[in-house]
């Protein structure tokens, strides 16, 4: 009977997870600088075509996303690229996950030692703190391998693709 109550208690936090999109309070800020320099990246090289206003309503939303993701997913070689950018993305959004669960962790430890003064507890608590110190640390170097690793598509993109590139973005205007 314990075993069927860990279960359903883990089955409804993982929908809790999931549903309250907790992962999006960390993750959110990281994103948003590989987005940004994806954006920037594919912009620079026609950057004296358009105003800084242009600029922002090129840069706004996810138009220059989805030109970038048509280059990738029409480009045989840039997708194999892309396989190397998925592989980072699990181990950035599973390292996102494991700092926010294990953070939880530890505060849960911490009240149950705060009621219990229990050793265990404490030691828990301690633990999962530095796994979350720990896997926050990974977040930020999965995110800079992530710009790495998306500038090189940008690098391909621009060299194979450069007129095709401004003729899309052209449009945006």
């Amino acid at each position: 009977m314990q075993d069927i109550l860990v279960v359903g208690l883990t089955i409804l936090f993982g929908v809790i997870y999931h549903a309250g999109s907790f992962r999006d309070l960390l993750w959110n800020q990281y994103h948003k600088r590989v987005k940004d320099n994806i954006k920037e990246e594919l912009l620079r090289p026609f950057m004296n075509e358009f105003d800084d206003n242009q600029q922002s309503i090129i840069k706004s939303g996810n138009k220059l996303m989805n030109i970038f993701y048509s280059f990738i997913d029409n480009d045989r070689s840039l997708s194999e690229k892309a396989n190397r950018v998925r592989f980072n993305g699990l181990i950035w959004t599973s390292s996102v996950d494991a700092t926010i669960i294990a953070a939880f962790g530890s505060f849960i430890f911490l009240i149950r030692f705060i009621v219990n003064k229990d050793g265990y507890a404490i030691c828990m608590c301690i633990i999962l703190v530095v796994l979350s110190l720990f896997c926050w640390y990974l977040v930020e170097l999965t995110t800079r391998k992530h710009i790495a690793l998306s500038n090189e598509q940008l690098e391909a993109i621009i060299q194979l693709h450069r007129s095709d590139l401004g003729e899309k973005i052209r449009v945006l205007i």
